[in-house]
């Protein structure tokens, strides 16, 4: 899978790409500011998230690819410095860390204290398999609230990414969580694969 989203980078083919701030972030994101410690996005790619959070507190992403890491830099209008830090390239600039590299290496010695974590669109693309190996790496790495941005459809009528995350797959995976936002997104792409509904759903959720 990791191939796969390179090449996507390679090839320009990033239409998960969105050229503002996600409105979920913007609406919800004093939840993730409750303590001192970075905010987490994983699998941050290029989103003006990062830049817009760093207006208001540290922010560490973790990114597979450099490419997206230097536009992010870019399209943020800094120039960040690079160093090896483990197991990841570190780039810095300003209140922002990336770290490029794989994120199921993540551990707090990689990224210090973290208070809340920002997944804009990190489950949905990370296949269903691993979706428990993902959480306990969160759990690792914060105790604070993840902000959860995800998708639900059938998925038996098309599959990811983005993979969908139901609500019973959610309460699968936490012992808790709070399902803050929900609306039907469905738009001619998904019409067009068969679907009839596709829930943008947003949840906080207690790590601890």
């Amino acid at each position: 899978m990791s191939k796969f989203w390179l090449d996507r980078w390679e090839t320009g083919q990033i239409g998960w790409h969105r050229a503002d701030v996600h409105p979920n972030l913007m609406a919800q994101h004093e939840r993730l500011l409750a303590t001192s410690g970075a905010v987490l996005v994983p699998l941050c790619g290029k989103t003006r998230d990062v830049a817009w959070l760093a207006e208001k507190t540290d922010v560490i992403g973790v990114e597979l690819s450099p490419i997206a890491t230097a536009e992010l830099f870019e399209e943020a209008g800094l120039t960040p410095t690079r160093d090896t830090h483990g197991p990841y390239e570190r780039w810095r600039a300003g209140r922002i860390t990336i770290l490029v590299g794989d994120f199921f290496a993540l551990t707090p010695e990689w990224t210090g204290p973290v208070s809340g974590i920002w997944d804009r669109a990190a489950m949905v693309a990370i296949q269903p398999n691993r979706r428990e190996a993902y959480v306990t790496v969160l759990r690792a790495v914060c105790s604070g609230t993840l902000l959860l941005n995800a998708l639900a459809y059938d998925q038996s009528i098309s599959d990811g990414p983005p993979f969908s995350v139901s609500a019973q797959h959610v309460d699968a995976l936490f012992a808790s969580s709070e399902l803050l936002d929900d609306v039907d997104v469905l738009d001619d792409r998904w019409r067009s694969k068969g679907h009839t509904s596709v829930r943008s759903q947003v949840y906080a959720i207690g790590l601890t």
